[in-house]
């Protein structure tokens, strides 16, 4: 099964395009929910920002949300249907490397990963700008309750975000502050992706 993930920094709105995306494209699309909301949601403990071993928690943190991530995408593709063509991945493997610069490579490689080979599980990769860089005035008014950072930390976490996949060889920034141009450039590029999915199976 072909993958897109969405990926970008807090308050990019990948989670509420995700959403979107699974109602716009019923029944085609799969949508792999985000891994760290759904730890916090289960009661994963969290430190204060300002906390000594906050660094340190995130590395625990993010060791959490890797296995977790990896099982989920094989556990959907595996019990998705015929009629799916598509998972759509709220954050991916790679992000791991915007909050733990320092250890991702370890961690990775406990699953038998490198950054090669997580960035080959995706075919496209979508990257939302954080209106923490788009249109910071904005930020944190909107989203998802278990979001934390602070404006400079989600600053910091796009530009990180962009370097993670910065070698991936297909993928699409969209440096957009307007909600509706930026979900209807998404559905758009989705659109278009399965579009070609459809041809390329018809040319068989």
């Amino acid at each position: 099964m072909k993958k897109i993930v969405l990926t970008g920094g807090s308050c990019s709105g990948k989670t509420s395009i995700a959403y979107l995306l699974e109602q716009a494209f019923p029944g085609e699309v799969v949508v792999v929910k985000e891994v760290a909301t759904t730890l916090l949601k289960g009661d994963f403990p969290v430190p204060p920002a300002d906390h000594a071993d906050f660094e340190t928690w995130q590395t625990y943190f993010e060791q959490a949300i890797l296995p977790v991530q990896i099982a989920l995408e094989d556990a959907h593709a595996m019990l998705a249907g015929p009629e799916v063509k598509l998972m759509i991945c709220d954050r991916g493997l790679l992000d791991v490397d915007a909050y733990v610069p320092g250890c991702s490579a370890e961690i990775l490689q406990r699953h038998g990963l490198t950054s090669t080979s997580a960035l080959d599980r995706y075919d496209l990769v979508i990257h939302l700008v954080s209106l923490a860089v788009a249109d910071p005035e904005k930020y944190g008014q909107i989203g998802n309750e278990y979001r934390f950072e602070t404006l400079e930390r989600a600053t910091q976490l796009e530009h990180r975000c962009q370097a993670a996949w910065a070698k991936h060889p297909n993928r699409i920034i969209i440096d957009e502050a307007d909600w509706s141009k930026k979900t209807n450039q998404v559905i758009e590029l989705v659109r278009e992706f399965l579009a070609r999915l459809d041809s390329a199976k018809l040319d068989k």
